[in-house]
């Protein structure tokens, strides 16, 4: 229900709400809770209950305990109120300037029907208002509460309730990307306003991460030439002189017993592989070198070549596993190369047969961004407050931490899923706290674990707010 409070006050600026009750048993005790808060007893079935001062939603519910001890209690009511003195402002929120004042501003509709308007900011002594649009000079710097009286033309007094506000000068949120620094994730363009809750985010992605489980793959072999430098041996095509298995060769082969530097190059036959992330190549080779020089092999794999490794007579594996972090696409386009070294009495490489195998990582999401937010200002007093909103886009849990600048530790600020809806929260920053360091700066960090499945993180606000001495 919504309650518009009507009627005289019992007190300047206090109302009251009659409730009412049908007990469906003999009741030896009952009480009401208003808010959730302590229970307050009362006789019979109709109490007058004290209104609360704020605007706004509230609940109450009733309690009760008949002649044998049994406790019974009602649903929880809802109800609202409005106030009768209405203001265009202040509001419940947190106002930002450098000149400690405040704006007042009652409604036309108020100003029309009530008069002698007062206030009082933080239940300290009552002033006049002679205007319906006017500023409060000398509001001190923090959390403070005002509310506003008028009378009608019977001379009773009425209330806008009391309405918290705070008063601050700054704000700093993080440059974007410059204050991110990412383990794993990535920000995305175009970036969020994170300096109020206004739908305007910043969006972090996941990044697809190997688990350190997974499996080679089977084997594959040459199915075109590259680079055709060595012309010993067989005829064109080359490869269909090394496509076989080097355990088992066929007795065909490609040689170099010349010259030193020629090449050889060959690409691969598409292997399609899983869901994984790729991790090592191997390249098995049955190889003969009859010269005192050292013949080499290189991969190329994701854009590049993975680097020359020198070739050994008979039949070996050769892996690179440095850095690689591939998908079917690189898969599909690998090459291998071998360079001649045709030095001594024989000189001559000779190529029997190659095979490449890939291993496949099974994969994992994870988020692990740090954000430094640090305050410039040379008036800076202390920050007081870390203001934050962020959910996911699937049901996520994030760790959104802190860094204690004394202890050289992450402190939790909150572990949560916010999958369903943003919300709004507030961490509080003492004078001298150990989350600041000497030069007003806080390091914060949202951490996800891994999960299987690819996730965002929205961020719709991420500031720090502060205090200052006023240069003046």
């Amino acid at each position: 229900m919504t309650h518009n409070i009507i009627g005289k006050p019992i007190s300047s600026g206090k109302y009251e709400m009659n409730l009412d009750i049908i007990p469906e048993e003999t009741l030896v005790w009952k009480a009401y809770s208003l808010n959730g808060n302590s229970n307050v007893s009362f006789s019979g079935n109709n109490v007058n209950v004290s209104l609360p001062e704020l605007n706004g939603v509230h609940t109450i519910q009733v309690f009760g305990n008949n002649s044998v001890g049994t406790m019974f209690e009602s649903e929880v009511r809802y109800f609202t109120l409005n106030y009768p003195i209405k203001l265009d402002s202040p509001f419940n929120t947190t106002y930002y300037n450098s000149n400690h004042t405040l704006d007042l501003n009652i409604s036309a509709s108020t100003w029309s029907y009530f008069s002698d308007f007062e206030y009082s900011l933080s239940k300290t002594q009552r002033k006049d208002i002679t205007t319906f649009n006017s500023t409060i000079e000398y509001v001190p710097y923090g959390k403070r509460t005002i509310e506003v009286f008028g009378k009608d033309s019977y001379g009773d007094e009425y209330s806008s309730g009391l309405i918290n506000f705070e008063i601050a000068l700054e704000r700093q949120t993080p440059s974007q990307p410059d204050c991110f620094t990412f383990t794993n994730g990535t920000l995305l363009e175009p970036y969020g306003d994170l300096k109020y809750i206004d739908g305007n985010y910043s969006i972090l992605t996941a990044n697809e991460i190997p688990t350190g489980s997974g499996s080679w793959s089977a084997t594959f072999i040459p199915n075109g030439d590259v680079e055709t430098q060595w012309n010993d041996g067989g005829g064109t095509p080359h490869y269909l002189h090394v496509d076989d298995d080097p355990d088992n060769p066929d007795g065909n082969w490609v040689s170099e017993s010349a010259t030193s530097g020629l090449y050889e190059r060959y690409d691969f036959e598409d292997h399609a592989i899983g869901t994984g992330i790729i991790t090592k190549v191997k390249v098995r080779v049955d190889m003969v070198i009859g010269s005192t020089g050292t013949p080499q092999i290189n991969l190329y794999f994701d854009g590049e070549y993975q680097g020359w490794i020198n070739l050994l007579s008979g039949v070996h594996d050769y892996t690179w596993d440095s850095g690689i972090l591939s998908d079917q696409t690189d898969v599909n386009n690998l090459q291998v190369r071998f360079k001649s070294d045709c030095i001594g009495f024989l000189k001559f490489n000779v190529i029997n047969a190659i095979e490449v195998s890939v291993y496949e990582e099974d994969t994992a999401y994870e988020l692990d961004v740090q954000v430094d937010l640090q305050i410039d200002d040379e008036y800076c007093y202390f920050p007081n407050s870390i203001s934050y909103s962020f959910k996911t886009n699937v049901s996520q849990t994030i760790d959104f931490d802190i860094w204690n600048w004394d202890t050289e530790s992450w402190i939790e600020i909150e572990s949560v899923n916010n999958f369903a809806t943003f919300d709004y929260d507030l961490f509080i920053l003492d004078l001298g706290s150990d989350y600041v360091n000497s030069t007003n700066g806080v390091r914060l960090r949202f951490q996800s674990l891994a999960t299987p499945t690819s996730f965002q993180l929205e961020i719709d606000q991420l500031r720090l707010d502060y205090y200052y001495v006023n240069p003046s």
